[in-house]
């Protein structure tokens, strides 16, 4: 029977909160749609555009407004069997609260794992069209790929790129090699570096090497570049951290510590993807002490602006706590896993008061 009972309640969850993403969803929707009406009709972008733009956009849209979805849609469908007086009756049949809660937290890891896939399969490749399609529609240089010009450094080496002309074309590269002192031994310039395979060649290349009382200078067509840059992590230097996936950020955050690069800002995204699911959970099971306890004879509306309140406590808390950790040099873990732990402690506190 209370298996029965499980599949009843989390049925109730997942439709609940399916409900309330589809009207956040349909609210940010419009408002992207006017804010895009705004640029119609600079080069070519259009209402055919618009729409483009607004449906590419909406993976990322879904994936943030999930935690949110999942506690107004807890609150909810919890609710409605509570006003209806379901709850209690399953109470009363044997059913623990602890049972109650599973069932929930079942429902709960269904929707984050659909959310999870939505977020780190699709939205960073789908948003990142939207960008483009916007930014060459109104005939502006896309950021996101071509135009950008970048320093890094490799080892004992530093990079210049003066434009970006894809993942595999650079113009005008710059490079400049240290010794063990710090003392600028090598100076090369090239008009430009394609990606051939796997391998590097720069073209045009001219070269001086630095010695203590003299300098050698040469040049040639092309030469090969011995280099651990590739074609995503040029990309991930150029992207802002939001666009990309989990493990493209890993896979920057390697190079970047390899090459001594700062990485703060990659590392909090990193962070940020990989508690985005916990806070999904914590934001669901948060609406189980408030069902069971203060909101069981509430009506639905009461409901869902307390679920609006928290939903949107907790990402101006998960936001602030991620800019206060880059600003003081916290650890990216903390800065991004503290508010779910935060909001998680309030929900056991308030759970064990209604127990």
């Amino acid at each position: 029977m209370f298996k029965l009972l499980n599949i009843y309640i989390g049925k109730q969850v997942i439709a609940a909160t399916v409900m309330v993403l589809l009207g956040l969803l349909a609210l940010e929707t419009l408002f992207s749609v006017v804010r895009e009406l705004d640029d119609v009709g600079q080069g070519s972008y259009g209402y055919s555009e618009v729409a483009q733009v607004v449906l590419a956009g909406l993976p990322a849209k879904i994936y943030e407004l999930f935690p949110m979805a999942g506690l107004m849609g807890a609150l909810v469908g919890l609710g409605a069997l509570a006003t209806s007086s379901e709850l209690t009756a399953m109470r009363a049949a044997g059913m623990k609260l602890s049972q109650l809660l599973w069932a929930v937290m079942q429902a709960a890891i269904l929707l984050m794992v659909l959310a999870t896939a939505l977020g780190e399969g699709v939205a960073p490749y789908a948003q990142r069209f939207s960008d483009e399609l916007r930014a060459t529609s109104r005939q502006q240089v896309d950021e996101l790929t071509r135009g950008s010009s970048l320093w890094f450094r490799e080892k004992n080496e530093f990079v210049f790129v003066q434009r970006v002309e894809s993942e595999r074309q650079l113009e005008k590269i710059w490079r400049f090699k240290l010794d063990q002192d710090g003392k600028l031994v090598e100076v090369w310039q090239a008009d430009r570096a394609l990606r051939t395979g796997s391998d590097w060649a720069l073209r045009k290349v001219k070269w001086t090497f630095l010695g203590s009382d003299s300098a050698e200078s040469g040049k040639r067509e092309s030469v090969p570049w011995n280099t651990s840059l590739t074609p995503k992590t040029l990309s991930a230097m150029l992207l802002d951290p939001s666009l990309m996936n989990a493990r493209d950020l890993n896979r920057y955050l390697r190079f970047a510590q390899e090459n001594g690069l700062e990485s703060s800002r990659y590392e909090l995204a990193f962070w940020q993807k990989i508690s985005q699911p916990l806070a999904t959970l914590v934001m669901i099971f948060l609406a189980t002490p408030f069902v069971f306890g203060p909101l069981r004879s509430k009506p639905m509306g009461q409901r869902l602006v307390v679920g609006i309140l928290l939903g949107f406590g907790f990402h101006m808390v998960n936001r602030t706590f991620g800019a206060v950790s880059l600003v003081y040099g916290l650890p990216a873990p903390a800065g991004a896993l503290l508010p779910s732990f935060l909001f998680l402690a309030m929900a056991v506190f308030m759970l064990r008061r209604v127990r």
